[in-house]
């Protein structure tokens, strides 16, 4: 082994772990997430991305949707409200588990109100509640349709709000509950599942997480407009329905997969994803960031040993890309197999900040050993010429 090569060795051995351990720490300066723009503009439907949109993207495109047979959604755009009110009878009475509404109703002009009359006491449906004024903790208001006696721990309401962060942004998570400053109010979806399958709230809770992710990537659903509903009685038996508007350009959401979908059918993913425990596993932190840590080693530890190479720079540029398709190749495997998402967010992150890094401390390594070498010079003693001979 060459004494150059020994010196490269060594440094590559130094440089390695310092590096990764100034871009773990550099990680950390980076406000917000720089996989997703929810931290600068909440208030938008941002088109952020995360590795789970891509996973979602890559299992939906490799596998056939089935039409989940526990959830009908039944779309009531364009219809009075008297043909609504018609449409929950005919769930109604067509045997239909569990029934959930998702409009929040106004004050009609007329002074008859036929579907805020069967609303009020039919006691089976479970009404909406959109919750307001949250102030990063807790909602501090609530709306709920005109002639509706909202109360906080009533077994018929539910709240209709869609992300379980902060609305505006991609859809991707959801909560069981939302926090309300007098007391935790369940979801829609939640109670719809908690009465179509018993157990179901205790199952999710056990799980001790405060959002779940939403499974986008299994089952579409039958959606029936109401004024046809009279028609297929079969899809109501035993099934939960869901009524909504489908194309209310308000109501649209941005999920992985597409930019705008309806609020109802949202819903009904979330409670298939709860009924048919199709919850999908977060890799933890310490995970996160001990794959994190182990590539930018590697990759450092190289592109310091083969600088000097001509092929060195190349080799190491290589080994990225390589890196790139394995991590997506094995995030995709775990999660259309086990349901885990598996952030490598932080190991492209902290890659690239530790290239940065490894590249200023060789900089620096260069600058010292220069200026080192000049002191030297300067100081070591002058040999004096013997063969020179002053003139008289």
């Amino acid at each position: 082994m060459s004494g150059s090569y020994k010196r490269m060795l060594w440094e590559a051995l130094i440089i390695a772990p310092i590096a990764t351990i100034l871009a773990i720490g550099a990680s950390y300066l980076i406000p917000g997430d720089i996989t997703t723009l929810e931290s600068v503009a909440p208030e938008t439907k941002t088109s952020d991305f995360c590795f789970s949109d891509f996973y979602s993207i890559a299992v939906s495109n490799d596998k056939t949707y089935t039409i989940d047979p526990n959830i009908t959604i039944v779309a009531v755009d364009r219809c009075s409200r008297t043909e609504i009110a018609a449409a929950l009878a005919t769930a109604d009475s067509a045997g239909a588990k569990a029934i959930g509404i998702d409009l929040i109703l106004e004050k009609p002009t007329v002074d008859y109100d036929s579907l805020a009359d069967y609303l009020r006491y039919n006691k089976r449906i479970i009404l909406p509640v959109l919750l307001k004024d949250y102030d990063g903790i807790y909602f501090n208001d609530a709306e709920a349709s005109y002639f509706d006696t909202w109360e906080i721990n009533d077994s018929r309401h539910a709240s209709i709000n869609i992300n379980g962060s902060h609305e505006g942004c991609t859809t991707r998570y959801f909560k069981p509950e939302f926090d309300h400053v007098d007391s935790p109010i369940p979801s829609m979806a939640m109670m719809l599942a908690e009465t179509y399958k018993p157990g179901s709230f205790d199952r999710i809770m056990t799980r001790g997480n405060s959002m779940e992710m939403i499974d986008f990537t299994t089952h579409q659903f039958n959606v029936i407009h109401a004024k046809d509903l009279y028609r297929h009685t079969d899809l109501l038996k035993n099934k939960i329905v869901l009524l909504g508007c489908v194309d209310n350009a308000a109501d649209k959401h941005r999920i992985p997969l597409i930019n705008n979908m309806a609020g109802v059918i949202i819903h009904a993913y979330i409670i298939s994803t709860i009924i048919n425990d199709d919850f999908i596993d977060d890799s933890s932190w310490l995970i996160n960031m001990t794959i994190a840590a182990i590539v930018c080693l590697i990759i450092v530890f190289l592109g310091v040993l083969f600088r000097s190479t001509d092929w060195g720079c190349m080799m190491v540029r290589i080994l990225q890309i390589a890196i790139l398709f394995t991590i997506l190749y094995i995030g995709t495997a775990l999660f259309r197999t086990y349901h885990y998402n598996l952030d490598f967010g932080p190991t492209i992150l902290i890659s690239v900040l530790g290239l940065l890094v490894m590249d200023i401390l060789i900089g620096l390594n260069a600058i010292i050993r220069h200026i080192i070498i000049r002191f030297r010079r300067r100081i070591s003693p002058t040999t004096p010429d013997c063969d020179h001979t002053p003139q008289q």
